[in-house]
């Protein structure tokens, strides 16, 4: 059997994983176990049970907090209920906004340009920047799709930003930024 990410909903358990569970939720031993997947499932839900009204899923986020219960193997519970309540009024702005958009775009591309530093061993920001915007790939997908737009519309097929080349010979391209005319080395990052 192909091992499962350790996130797994209930709803997405095989018949038989889900008789593994009860399984596991009979034996007392594994009490504490239980109880702390109990706590993950009820956290996603105030997303899933909750999709459209923002009373609903504050108030469900409240009895969540209150269903913690007291010992150290629940710490990690009482952190994350921590840190929602320090950014609580932006978490819950989620239910506010009518296309219900993530920051999960802005995270990608936060890991695309560490992977993209880490494989230049410690560019400069002006490097990271210039790989990450004025590859000839990317502009082209801007282009395309009639510029970059903020939010869930975006025209253009595939990713905007990409950092592994298309095409063979894009590896020794240079990056131009249009504004100055800078040039990038793409094999040294060196700014010309």
């Amino acid at each position: 059997m192909a091992q499962k990410d350790v996130a797994t909903s209930t709803r997405d358990l095989s018949p038989y994983e889900a008789s593994a569970l009860r399984a596991l939720r009979e034996d007392p031993s594994y009490s504490t176990l239980m109880t702390a997947y109990d706590l993950k499932e009820d956290f996603f839900g105030i997303y899933d049970d909750h999709p459209s009204s923002r009373e609903e899923a504050e108030a469900a986020f409240d009895a969540w907090i209150r269903e913690i219960p007291d010992g150290r193997e629940f710490d990690p519970f009482r952190a994350l209920a921590r840190t929602v309540q320090n950014h609580r009024e932006f978490i819950f702005n989620y239910w506010e906004c009518p296309s219900r958009i993530s920051n999960g775009y802005t995270e990608c591309a936060n890991r695309l340009i560490n992977e993209t530093d880490m494989r230049g061993r410690g560019y400069s920001f002006e490097t990271l920047r210039a790989r990450t915007l004025y590859r000839r790939q990317n502009l082209d997908r801007i282009i395309a799709s009639n510029g970059l737009t903020i939010g869930p519309r975006i025209d253009a097929p595939g990713p905007l930003f990409v950092t592994e080349p298309d095409r063979e010979d894009e590896a020794v391209d240079e990056f131009i930024d249009p504004r100055s005319g800078v040039k990038v080395d793409a094999t040294t990052g060196e700014v010309h």
